[in-house]
């Protein structure tokens, strides 16, 4: 677990958990939660903000550890969630389609606005290959 300060990220904790479930990471979580009390934060008791990679065991786990915590996807890691999603042979998604899919799923991550964000989506949904991809559309509807 880190946290930024003036000189860059400081790290706070290491967990070692016998496995990447959400089960696994509250368990560390409350640990850390247990040893530090209300003195953890900055005397808030929680994070006021995390961000994640996009793992659901791990968000799960914060977010029931601290359910006053403000959950947030970081932008740098969930392209590469979402290329090495698309290359996983399990989701059947052909490799002349992959980088279009990948484009318009980053267009509307970085859009500037929420209103563009909605207009892009819209278009995302409209594409030709959209109705091609079940899968694709639930993963993208996910996040």
């Amino acid at each position: 677990m880190l946290t930024t300060c003036a000189a860059g990220a400081v790290l706070l904790a290491i967990f070692i958990t016998p496995g990447q479930t959400a089960q696994d990471y509250t368990l560390a979580f409350s640990l850390l939660t247990g040893e530090l009390q209300q003195e953890a934060f900055a005397g808030h008791g929680h994070p006021d903000i995390f961000m994640t990679d996009g793992s659901e065991a791990e968000r799960s786990a914060l977010l029931t550890t601290w359910p006053d915590s403000s959950a947030k996807l970081c932008l740098f890691h969930i392209p590469q969630v979402v290329w090495r999603w698309l290359w996983n042979a399990n989701h059947n998604i052909q490799k002349t389609d992959r980088q279009q899919l990948m484009s318009e799923f980053q267009s509307v991550m970085w859009a500037s606005t929420p209103e563009s964000a909605a207009e892009l989506y819209d278009r995302l949904i409209r594409s030709d290959l959209w109705e091609q991809y079940p899968d694709w559309q639930a993963h993208v509807e996910n996040y």
